[in-house]
């Protein structure tokens, strides 16, 4: 039999963390070969979460520091020193269905991903999250449907091989990055996703570090799709306000708006920098 190691971040979830346990498919499970353990790395809750984990017949511990990711990255300091055959990583707060633990890990069974994502069908989360998702798609060359689904599964060598950053709710983008730079075979299955336990943790400033850990995730293994981006941009509005120079040249015989042609000058060469920038250390991180 594999080992099977099902991770729960908790901070001040005693009401779902008990359920969430209580549901784990842990007979379907056994049928996919695996024996299961659940541990639970708990943020300093002030509730009884860890006492109910506990009773439930969870394995818990104290997290370092404060946050998902610090919970994510105490996990793993421990069982890098020896690696279960699978990771799973799912919210405590009972959104995601343990049930469909089985399709989540199937295409790891079959040997098919490295790292498995639970792409939410909710529609709570199609604007900002389909941005975002659509930026880490472009930067890393990958379509996956998610990105900050809190559903994951990894294999042996994943768990091995992955460092994250991240210290809060960013740690969802910087495993993200963090997989398709290591070259890990990345996929996603479709999950359910239900009304929350007891209150989000959230708030609108994990909004922006999630965002800021994209762009500098971007800036390090990807400089061509931030810079080069920018200085596209840049060129773009230089050609479009140039259109309006050149057309005023044309029918007044001078230029009249030198406001508009100093402006396309700066953001032509502004561009120009970016692009170039881009390029240049595209071609040292590719060396490196």
């Amino acid at each position: 039999m594999k080992e099977l190691i099902i991770l729960l971040p908790t901070l001040n979830e005693e009401r779902g963390v008990a359920r969430v346990i209580k549901t784990i498919p842990v007979t379907a499970l056994k049928k996919l070969k695996y024996n299961t353990s659940i541990l639970v790395v708990d943020g300093h809750s002030k509730d009884k979460t860890r006492r109910v984990a506990e009773e439930t017949g969870a394995q818990v511990i104290l997290q370092k520091g404060k946050g998902k990711g610090m919970a994510f990255k105490t996990a793993l300091s421990i069982l890098k020193k020896n690696p279960p055959d699978a990771l799973v990583m799912l919210d405590a707060d009972n959104t995601y269905n343990p049930k469909e633990m089985p399709q989540v890990l199937l295409p790891i069974v079959t040997e098919e991903a490295d790292v498995v994502m639970g792409m939410r069908q909710s529609r709570q989360h199609v604007i900002g999250n389909k941005l975002l998702t659509i930026a880490a798609n472009l930067a890393f060359r990958n379509n996956i449907k998610d990105l900050c689904t809190g559903y994951w599964a990894f294999n042996e060598k994943a768990i091995r091989t992955i460092q994250v950053d991240a210290k809060g709710f960013d740690l969802e983008s910087d495993l993200f990055a963090k997989v398709n730079k290591a070259g890990l075979r990345i996929t996603g299955v479709p999950v359910t996703y239900r009304k929350r336990i007891g209150q989000s943790k959230l708030k609108i400033k994990d909004a922006f570090k999630i965002v800021g850990r994209i762009i500098r995730n971007i800036r390090d293994w990807n400089p061509l799709a931030l810079f080069g981006g920018m200085g596209a941009l840049g060129l773009a509005a230089a050609f479009y306000f140039g259109l309006k120079v050149m057309d005023d040249f044309v029918q007044r015989g001078s230029v009249v708006a030198v406001s508009t042609a100093i402006l396309t000058a700066l953001l032509g060469i502004t561009g120009f920098f970016f692009l170039m920038l881009g390029l240049l250390l595209d071609f040292l991180e590719r060396r490196v």
